[in-house]
């Protein structure tokens, strides 16, 4: 969000601009951070330098891994580090799948709606009179519905 001023009036309007943004690009950032704090955590496990990488995760975020986070000194609580990794890397992977999920039905729901049924609606009732099923059906649905 940001605070704007409103260029229209001579007095200083604040106004409140929300930006929002793709739920989808929020899930993906998120894998990538989980999946370098991943990478940190293996690479400290593995005796690949926990100082070198807890050196590289400093406050400035160049690494990717989330201001202000660092690696466990002991392998215990790298442990425990890497499986709140694990979990929230599922649940951002989750999230990516549940939005393209939405986005197909979107899409789906747009097909139906910009379809033109009329025809189609023409044709079946027209066929339904021919067969001489038309009247029958009128005659049910009338009496079921003053029921």
């Amino acid at each position: 969000m940001s605070l704007a001023h409103c260029p229209i009036h001579s007095f200083s309007l604040p106004i409140l601009f929300i930006h929002f943004q793709n739920k989808k690009q929020v899930y993906t950032e998120a894998v990538a951070m989980q999946e370098a704090r991943k990478a940190a955590l293996t690479a400290a496990s593995n005796g690949g330098g926990g100082a070198t990488a807890a050196a590289a995760m400093d406050t400035d975020d160049t690494s990717g891994v989330g201001a202000g986070w660092t690696v466990a000194s002991d392998a215990q609580g790298q442990a425990a580090q890497l499986v709140e990794v694990e979990a929230a890397l599922s649940d951002a992977r989750r999230g990516i799948e549940a939005e393209d999920e939405k986005f197909a039905a979107w899409k789906m729901e747009n097909v139906r709606r910009k379809h033109n049924y009329i025809p189609f609606v023409v044709a079946l009732f027209r066929m339904l009179a021919e067969r001489g099923q038309l009247k029958g059906m009128i005659e049910k649905a009338n009496s079921s519905s003053r029921e």
